[in-house]
């Protein structure tokens, strides 16, 4: 069974390219990003590897409300 760590993200996470760049070193280490909350983000354990994360930006409507989010 692979390890689960949990991890709070250190940079801004509306900053896109910094979360991708921590993203990406993340799975260097060997941790892969299985989920997110919102400032904890849980990765499981496996070999480093190379990848290369990237995050798009998603604009939701609830109500009367807009916010977004990132996919």
């Amino acid at each position: 069974m692979k390890k689960e760590r949990i991890r709070r993200i250190p940079v801004n996470d509306m900053d896109i390219k910094a979360v991708e760049r921590w993203l990406n070193d993340m799975a260097a280490r060997g941790l892969f990003l299985s989920s997110t909350g919102s400032s904890w983000w849980r990765f499981y354990e496996d070999e480093p590897e190379e990848v290369r994360y990237r995050l798009e930006p998603v604009e939701e409507r609830d109500g009367d409300r807009k916010s977004t989010r990132l996919n």
